[in-house]
Order: structure tokens, then sequence, then C-alpha cells
């Protein structure tokens, strides 16, 4: 990893982004005003921009200037197309209670800034290794995640660590430790990265970009089942960064949408790899003992594969696709496959239930998506997609959607086997 102290930020030398108003969204980006859409504003503000930045490509920074002007063109796409604009836009909806009125700081008042600490956390105010603890911006029984600043480049990040009653057990610590290996390891732009990692006062801790937006979960919840192709395209990130992951013998074992954030440029990360399974001939060390003993099942009922409720160390990639299928499931209808009340209904369902026919509860749904989907909720591993890059292909390149001379080209070469 690249000392943070060394790095530069090229938002606010070249583009005049001071880092309260970062991470940027496509608007800040292009210097225009939130939700404008006149679309001759819009190209005049992202020609300007990339104009500038074209000028410092020549210099000693020219991969940089070129993720920016990648960055830039993709903003200004995304404006000019009313489709992909309306669907950002609410994105940006739903991340604003969280991202309040100024730079991401929680809004005055909002529940994960009045939280009480436990004893033993740390405060506004005081400093661990480099940085500077702002709030806390989340917590649950096995992390705590603070706003901190790094006081030397100002700049702000993400400190995750464990609740210091949750530190003193062994196995919890083992796992916060096998997270940080993954995350420390791996750069991809469907995980949250991680860019810092050290110990301070007897606790572990890792500090990651500065990620804002709205997970998934909160995005149906308040703006309902997602457009068709904007479900795709989520589904399809998902699935992008499962395939990063599981190249280096990683199976996550909880995807969800809760675990599935959009950030303020539309980019879908992984998150919360706290119960990650590292596979035997990983990239990644496994550690000297497995963390997931004989018969135990770990993840979120609603999107549980049916291996995985027996004992997870059966879960393997399609056991993340299974996760996925569900997770598409709830994006395309507003609830999972099986939305029983009782846990031990949902548990037998995912066991023996078929999947439901996605086109009953949404006719617009296409007759492909609907069998992709079920293909991915098969009940035996052996019959769903074998790898995350078979999903991408599947939600890309359907049969579909191919040019009749391509599906006739496909089913000569399938008949010729």
């Amino acid at each position: 990893m690249t000392p943070i102290a060394e790095r530069i930020d090229p938002y606010e030398e070249w583009l005049e982004i001071p880092a309260i108003e970062q991470p940027a969204d496509h608007y800040r980006l292009l210097g225009l005003k939130r939700f404008e859409s006149d679309a001759k504003k819009v190209e005049a503000a992202a020609d300007q921009r990339m104009s500038k930045v074209r000028s410092l490509q020549l210099g000693p920074h020219a991969e940089l200037t070129q993720r920016i002007l990648n960055e830039l063109a993709t903003a200004k796409n995304v404006l000019l197309d009313n489709d992909r604009r309306a669907a950002y836009d609410a994105v940006l909806r739903t991340a604003a209670p969280a991202v309040g009125q100024e730079a991401g700081a929680w809004p005055p008042g909002h529940p994960a800034s009045r939280l009480p600490a436990s004893r033993g956390e740390w405060n506004g105010g005081d400093t661990v290794g480099d940085y500077r603890i702002l709030e806390r911006a989340s917590a649950s029984t096995l992390g705590v995640t603070y706003k901190v600043q790094h006081r030397q480049t100002r700049r702000y990040y993400f400190l995750k660590t464990l609740p210091p009653k949750a530190a003193k057990k062994e196995e919890v610590r083992k796992r916060f430790q096998r997270e940080m290996d993954i995350l420390t390891r791996l750069n991809h732009p469907n995980l949250i990265v991680a860019c810092d990692s050290g110990e301070h006062a007897g606790l572990p801790y890792l500090v990651l970009d500065y990620v804002l937006g709205a997970d998934l979960s909160r995005l149906v919840r308040e703006q309902g089942p997602l457009p068709i192709e904007q479900a795709i395209d989520y589904a399809v990130q998902t699935a992008r960064g499962l395939a990063e992951l599981h190249w280096h013998g990683v199976f996550h074992r909880n995807i969800k949408p809760h675990a599935l954030l959009v950030d303020l440029r539309g980019n879908l990360r992984i998150t919360n790899l706290l119960l990650a399974k590292i596979g035997e001939g990983a990239l990644i060390d496994a550690g000297d003992e497995a963390l997931t003993t004989q018969g135990e099942s770990m993840g979120s009922i609603d999107y549980l594969p049916p291996e995985q409720a027996t004992d997870s160390r059966h879960a393997d990639e399609r056991s993340d696709i299974y996760a996925l299928g569900c997770t598409l499931c709830y994006l395309l209808t507003g609830q999972p496959p099986f939305a029983m009340k009782k846990s031990i209904d949902k548990l037998l369902a995912h066991q023996k239930s078929p999947p439901p026919k996605l086109r009953q509860l949404r006719p617009a749904i296409p007759a492909w998506l609907d069998d992709c989907c079920r293909r991915m909720l098969a009940k035996r591993p052996e019959d769903r997609y074998q790898r995350a890059t078979d999903v991408i292909d599947a939600l890309t390149n359907p049969p579909a959607r191919r040019p009749w001379w391509k599906r006739l080209l496909g089913f000569v070469r399938l008949t010729k086997r």
C-alpha cells in the first residue's frame, strides 16, 4: 500500500473540490448543482473539467489523470442519459440522510452519532495512529466504525475496529484479522478498499476508503423494486466483485442487499467480509485453523444457501451465487424469494421449495432473466452457475439478447458436441 501521506489529492488540486466535500458525486465532479438536468450545462461543465485535466496528462501523474478523466467521462455519460440519471438520482436521494449537509457528516441528532459509547471505545478527538477520531459512524456487537481524518493530509477515512468486549473473544479477533488480511491484499472497484491497518490500545483497526452511499436494502425500502436494467447492473457489479474474491480463494458467505453499497458515483461495493471463508489453495493465508466448526450455520436466513444452512464449511463460490440470486429477486420484486414470517419456514423453503417465478410477481421481467435467477437459486450447487463469471455472461449476454445468427451459431456448436 502506498503511504497515505505520499498521495496527492487530485480532486482538490485539479478540480478544486476540498476534502470536506469528498467523496464527490457526479454533479460535484463536474462542478454542477445536484440534480442539474440541462444537457447543455452538463456538456459544457464536463468539457471544461476534462480539458483542464488533459493538460496535466504528460506530467508525473499520467496514470492518475487518466483515472480522473475516466471518472469525468462516466459522470457526463450518466447525467446525459435520462434513465441512468433517474436511477442515479434515486441513489443520491436515498443516501442523503446519511450524507448530511456537509461532506458525509451525519446530520445533527442522527442516531449513529448519539449511540452511547461502550466502555473502552474511542471518542471524538482521540488519536489512533495517524488518524483523529471525528465521530462514530456505526456500531454493532462485532464492529465499530468511526469517521476519522488523517492528521497530515486531512483527508477523511473510515476506521473499523472491534468493540472491547468482542475483542476479548479469540475467534472474533481471528475473524477480524482475517477480514484485515483480505481487504489489505485485494484491490477491486467492486470491493471496499483498505489503505492502512494497525493496533491501538490493544485493539486491531482497519482503515478503509471513505465511501458513502446507500445499501441496496435501504434503496429498495425507500424507492421500491428497482428498474430492471438497474437491478441487472447491480447484480453484474456484485458478480464482478465476487469473481475477484473467488479467484483469490475467498468465499463471502453473507451476500445480501444490506452488504452491497452503492456509492456516490453509482459503483457497487461488496462490504462485510467478517464471515468470509478462505478455501484450500487460496492466494491468501487462511491461518492455522478453520474458524467454522462442523454443523455451524452462518449468514442471513432470507439469503441462505441450502448447503450453508447445515454446515458453513460446505460453502463455496456457488453458495455466493445462490445468495446473489436471492438478492436479485429482492431487487426486482421488493422481497426475498421465500418471504415467510417464521425463520424455520424460511429455512425449509430454501431446502425444499422451488424458486418463485418472478414474472408472476412482476410481469415486465423478461423470461430469460427469470430463468437466470431460477438457475442461481437451484437447490443443488452443481445445478447452478458454477462461477461468478458465468453469472456475468448470463446477465450481460443472454441468448435472448443476441442477434439471431449468433443464437443459431451457438445452437450449431452445441449440437456438434
